[in-house]
């Protein structure tokens, strides 16, 4: 099979397996492996929770170790104006946060990364419609924090071992913390196939709140496609890049996203949990003004979208949200 049918293959595979790859705060494949691909900058919302991405591949293609810790700290932002809900109503959304994190190389060039992040979303419900029984405007602020740990580990020139997990607190204002607790796990093994092409290919592993849990592989593809271009696949997403200086670089990517949330007792469907699904289009351009500062602007489309409500004994309902454009924004220092 050719490379160039291999990274379809990815794409495909990327948005079909999504929703068993997508299940955490910061999910197992798209953070806990980043460190092995191009992992920080795959997209936009949500880019620096693992702050050794860039860094360890810089390590691994310049065959030299890191001189010191790295540390990165980013403040995201996304807002999606008013759609239509299937069945009455409609929604808007904006969503802030933080991540920030440490990386260190041990000895014989293991690397380890924690990384913390946190974020709020308002979700700002209108119109008709009886989302849940009795009420067409369930909540509010949703909130999410999560801790995560890899440990990348080589063991040849061209091959190399990752794990790594994660604890995620997700839910609604005085939820239950138990209850709020989503924990994930990845692994796998990173194979460089040439100087321009690196396979990874491992397991994950994730709770989903009121669902059987995901095990699930997955693969991942990092392709330098010429000096300028660079082509990542990663679980439930994929990105194409191009940068025409150090200080600029285009991009296009599309992405799988899911987050879940534990309602709390006072809620209309009380200790029930609320999916929110969907898959982006967009674009990107990343500003680096000086060394370890960058500014991203983004923009695109989610062509679907679908909202999940359900009870705490696991039974709900589904409702489909109309296509809407979104915008983000990011800057990330690195020290």
């Amino acid at each position: 099979m050719s490379i160039r049918r291999c990274v379809v293959g990815a794409l495909v595979a990327s948005l079909s397996i999504s929703t068993a790859e997508a299940q955490s705060n910061v999910r197992p494949v798209a953070r806990v492996a980043a460190p092995l691909t191009l992992g920080a900058s795959a997209n936009l919302s949500r880019s620096a929770a693992d702050p050794l991405a860039n860094y360890a591949r810089l390590d691994n293609e310049a065959l030299a170790p890191l001189e010191r810790d790295v540390v990165d700290v980013e403040l995201f932002g996304r807002f999606q104006p008013n759609a239509e809900i299937d069945g009455g109503g409609e929604l808007a959304t904006q969503r802030g946060g933080w991540s920030a994190g440490l990386a260190r190389e041990l000895d014989g060039r293991r690397i380890v990364a924690v990384a913390l992040e946190s974020e709020a979303t308002f979700f700002d419900f209108g119109g008709a419609g009886q989302l849940v029984p009795g009420s067409n405007d369930p909540f509010n602020d949703l909130y999410r924090t999560s801790l995560g740990s890899t440990l990348y580990a080589p063991f040849s020139d061209k091959s190399s071992l990752f794990v790594g997990g994660e604890f995620t607190l997700a839910g609604e204002d005085t939820s239950d913390l138990g209850a709020s607790l989503i924990v994930a796990a990845a692994s796998g093994v990173r194979y460089q196939a040439s100087r321009d092409l690196d396979l990874t290919l491992g397991i994950s592993a994730s709770q989903r709140l009121e669902d059987d849990a995901w095990v699930i592989p997955f693969l991942g593809i990092d392709w330098r496609l010429a000096d300028a271009w660079r082509l990542v696949a990663e679980g439930e997403r994929v990105r194409l890049a191009w940068e025409p200086s150090h200080k600029v670089e285009l991009s296009v990517h599309a992405a799988y996203e899911q987050r879940q949330y534990r309602l709390n007792d006072s809620n209309p469907l009380p200790r029930g949990v609320f999916r929110d699904e969907q898959i982006d289009l967009g674009a990107a351009i990343a500003w680096r003004p000086s060394d370890g500062v960058e500014l991203r602007v983004g923009a695109g489309y989610t062509p679907w979208r679908e909202l999940t409500f359900l009870d705490a004994a696991g039974n709900g309902t589904e409702r489909e949200v109309a296509n809407s454009p979104y915008g983000e924004v990011a800057l990330r220092l690195s020290f």
